[in-house]
């Protein structure tokens, strides 16, 4: 058993290399119709699987709340991923009217330590100051230039390498070199620009909007409610990873939300999750959920498994998932 005596991945079946090879032709997958529409030939409706789970008082209300979108493509023009003018107008309706992830509380834990946030050309200042956590732009207000170009700890001030103007961490002005030089100035810089800041889960949102609506407004309760039993509250950053991509961000997004491209871009896992057939999608308000029930089988390669095979499977992976988390003193697994 995965006592955690062992690395994981010295158990015979758990490490890819080790995991049975079946070979077998395309198939086309016909697909069917269903209630909510076409789906593939090998998809098992997620309320198959929360019915027939081992411990239903466990299962969230959010889990079993459906709203699909209509099927079918949509034409979206590509002057949307490359046009400098749809750009521009997504930096002025985007990023300066909504909520937005800019770090983790745990990035920022004592008096002094700052997050510096960057979206398209904007950038802004998240910090812990003694009365909380705060946003500001992160721009020098007497030439423009950005107060800081990373992010640190243990700061007293923000100070400008240019002229050396500096304001305090609440934003508010702490003196403007040589200020004789610079008569009737003060009030126009005593504050820089604040931005909406509020916490979830151990998460830090901005706005730069100050008419935005509440954070967990625009979350809604749905979203909020699915994530509660993550506990992300009590989670910690282990490791930041980041890469600079040389594409339109939708391009990116949109790369990660869809389980289509599976089939041709990750073909070992066909097998392990029946060609992400079981894939299914929802949208509240401004919150989109891709939720996926693991079962062998794939559909794309006419291999199809009955009601039975399938919640076998299931409930066959849920148990090698709360070994494996077991094993790794992570969250338990039903």
């Amino acid at each position: 058993c995965f006592d955690g005596a062992k690395p994981v991945t010295h158990f015979p079946g758990t490490h890819m290399d080790e995991m049975t090879r079946i070979v077998a032709p395309y198939q086309p997958d016909t697909g069917r119709e269903t209630e909510e529409g076409w789906r593939s030939k090998g998809f098992f409706d997620p309320q198959f699987f929360l019915d027939n789970d081992r411990h239903p008082e466990s299962i969230p209300d959010a889990y079993r709340q459906r709203n699909s979108l209509p099927g079918g493509p949509k034409r979206i023009s590509t002057d949307r991923y490359w046009k400098k003018e749809f750009h521009d107008l997504e930096v002025e309706h985007i990023w300066k009217k909504t909520w937005q992830m800019a770090c983790r509380e745990d990035e920022i834990p004592n008096v002094g330590d700052y997050y510096v946030y960057d979206i398209a050309h904007l950038s802004y200042l998240v910090v812990r100051t003694a009365e909380g956590v705060r946003a500001h732009q992160n721009i020098c207000l007497h030439r423009g230039r950005l107060l800081k170009d990373c992010s640190g700890r243990g700061e007293k001030e923000f100070r400008c390498p240019y002229h050396g103007w500096a304001w305090n961490l609440d934003g508010s002005l702490k003196e403007i070199t040589t200020e004789w030089d610079f008569p009737g100035v003060r009030q126009e810089v005593a504050q820089l620009p604040a931005v909406r800041v509020e916490t979830w889960e151990g998460f830090v949102f901005i706005n730069p909007d100050p008419d935005a609506g509440p954070l967990e407004e625009f979350l809604g309760p749905v979203m909020m409610a699915h994530y509660k039993p993550y506990g992300f509250d009590h989670r910690y950053i282990q490791a930041n990873v980041s890469k600079q991509i040389r594409a339109n961000w939708k391009v990116v997004m949109e790369a990660f939300m869809e389980a289509y491209h599976i089939i041709a871009t990750h073909p070992h896992q066909m097998l392990a999750s029946g060609d992400l057939s079981n894939t299914h999608y929802d949208v509240f308000g401004n919150w989109g959920r891709a939720a996926q029930y693991p079962s062998p089988g794939s559909p794309q390669r006419g291999i199809m498994l009955t009601k039975e095979e399938a919640l076998a499977q299931h409930r066959a992976s849920a148990d090698g998932q709360k070994a494996f988390n077991l094993a790794k003193g992570s969250i338990p697994a039903r």
